[in-house]
């Protein structure tokens, strides 16, 4: 995969934008349909999807009960041009720089932001370009567009993980969530720590395309390759030796407390295989942040 460098405009504009750039080592018609039928999206993207095709149609993104993000069809050109608008949610919180929480909308205002998915045909490949638009110029919007353009890394580098390894295959996921009383610098070291990942000594110089291997406090072995690194907030790397699952380990600031999870994607893994680490995730983030 080839990514251009991020690149956003937040000069005296009203807005700023993402924009992405990827190279795919898939045919358009797979990547367009992972972009846009439901069962293909909850292989790389969201937990479920409901999706009305066409223009004016939609498409809903699940996180089980925690969060769905429904946006609407503005544009379908098959296998060429995607465009999907939605407006901000109105029950964002922002904290500022004083520590305190503002209930008030960001720019006090609701806000329309689109994300405009463009295809085209290369070699057997797929050039994949992403702007998501609208995110406001002000520093109140600095954590959301972090939060947003750090997710788009990951979630299209998941997309090519899907393509180029797993196509077809049902992905299954456990994930694991905590909101500690704690800063984000904190919260890393406790993961990366001795109790958790033992790996505070390898970051410091791994990068992206570099093999890791993580040994846990209780003997679990993780190894892999690094795809993601973003100290100290972002972590994303396979699992060769669960199946070349994808590990990720997140921190997010957008509200009054620092969000911590584990999220494990693996392929044509079983109902039991998941439970297990999923209970295993849920006691350590239980244990590690008490």
């Amino acid at each position: 995969m080839k990514s251009k460098q991020d690149q956003s405009d937040k000069s005296e504009s009203k807005t700023r934008d993402i924009k992405k750039t990827l190279e795919i080592d898939a045919p358009i018609s797979q990547v367009w349909k992972a972009l846009t039928e439901a069962e293909e999206l909850k292989k790389w993207f969201p937990l479920d999807a409901e999706v009305v095709p066409g223009e004016n149609g939609s498409i809903k993104l699940i996180w089980g009960d925690l969060y769905a993000w429904e946006v609407h069809i503005e544009s379908w050109d098959e296998e060429k041009h995607l465009k999907l608008g939605y407006q901000l949610s109105d029950d964002y919180i922002n904290v500022n720089a004083e520590g305190g929480t503002s209930e008030d909308l960001i720019n006090n205002n609701t806000q329309q932001l689109a994300i405009d998915y463009s295809l085209e045909s290369s070699k057997g490949k797929t050039i994949l370009r992403l702007v998501h638009s609208g995110f406001g110029a002000d520093a109140n919007w600095d954590d959301m567009y972090d939060g947003v353009r750090r997710g788009w890394d990951q979630e299209l580098t998941s997309l090519q993980h899907y393509l180029k390894h797993h196509l077809g295959k049902k992905r299954m996921v456990s994930w694991s969530i905590i909101k500690p009383d704690l800063t984000v610098d904190q919260i890393w070291s406790r993961f990366m720590g001795e109790k958790c990942f033992n790996a505070l000594d390898q970051l410091e110089y791994l990068k992206k395309g570099d093999q890791y291997n993580f040994v846990l406090d209780d003997g679990e072995i993780y190894r892999g390759t690094v795809l993601y690194l973003n100290a100290p907030m972002d972590f994303l790397g396979t699992i060769e030796n669960l199946g070349n699952a994808l590990l990720r380990v997140k921190i997010e600031n957008f509200a009054e407390k620092p969000e911590a999870d584990v999220w494990i994607s693996q392929y044509d893994a079983t109902d039991q295989q998941i439970q297990q680490f999923q209970s295993y995730w849920d006691r350590k983030l239980g244990s590690l942040f008490t």
